[in-house]
């Protein structure tokens, strides 16, 4: 089957949906009406409690999206963004947002002792590069606020495009996620005051391979205005994440559905 590359609609709507792949244009001097788009739905994510979790957790979010130009966006989750198409092949992105992850006592018994992680202020810088059904992106993430918050996630992507029409896509990849010792000492280590409140063995955790795994996303356009999506990743965690005391399972499974509605 020959490739076809999605229509610029349908591709907006993917990248309101998904956040990760956001189309780049000039910015033009007016700062006029109709060059802003906005989108509004939901979405539905099943993931794990806090890294290393063997229970999930159902997080609903709002998915409302503002962009000029497809070169500024709005997001509640990415905050505000810029994007540079340097080509029709590379583009590069920048925002600042807010991170997700935590991890709190009340998720599980044996935190009861250890430092409670809560969502923060996140700066994230990426570059995603397609040509034909072949793309791969890489995207670092780095938390802000108080040293126990504090981290470094850098992940990577590749992969091929099963199935590409104007209306919908099936993208197939692998993904490794690599971590600083600043977010593996919050996630995974344990220190001498905190194994005398918790009870577990002291762990000295550092920068490394976290993850590595697959996922498959896709989205169709089920209108002129309304698209829905959906994403399964199936990671396994790696080095000093899987070998943490913290830890109850190194499988880790997330998924995402939702839909967006453009206005």
């Amino acid at each position: 089957m020959a490739y076809l590359r999605p229509s610029h609609r349908a591709g907006r709507h993917a990248a309101t949906l998904l956040a990760a792949a956001l189309l780049g244009a000039p910015l033009a001097p007016a700062w006029a009406a109709d060059d802003w788009t906005f989108s509004a739905g939901g979405l539905m994510a099943v993931s794990p409690r806090f890294p290393g979790s063997d229970r999930a957790k159902v997080t609903l979010v709002p998915n409302l999206q503002a962009r000029y130009k497809d070169f500024l966006v709005i997001n509640p989750i990415d905050g505000i963004g810029l994007v540079y198409a340097v080509d029709d092949k590379l583009r590069l992105s920048a925002s600042l947002g807010l991170d997700l992850t935590t991890r709190e006592a009340k998720d599980d018994s044996r935190l009861n002792g250890l430092t409670d992680i809560k969502e923060t202020g996140a700066v994230r810088m990426g570059a995603k590069y397609r040509t034909g059904p072949v793309f791969a992106e890489a995207k670092l993430t780095t938390r802000l606020g108080s040293e126990q918050k504090r981290g470094s996630l850098v992940n990577l992507e590749g992969g091929y495009s099963l199935f590409a029409t104007r209306d919908a896509v099936v993208d197939l990849g692998l993904a490794l996620s690599w971590m600083d010792s600043s977010y593996s000492r919050n996630f995974f280590g344990i220190s001498p005051a905190q194994s005398a409140a918790s009870g577990l063995k002291v762990f000295n955790a550092d920068s490394g391979l976290q993850s590595a795994g697959i996922f498959v996303s896709g989205y169709q356009r089920l209108s002129p205005d309304w698209t829905g999506f959906a994403r399964l990743s199936l990671n396994k965690l790696q080095g000093d994440a899987a070998n943490s005391p913290i830890t109850r399972s190194t499988a880790q499974t997330s998924m995402v559905v939702g839909a967006s509605y453009a206005f």
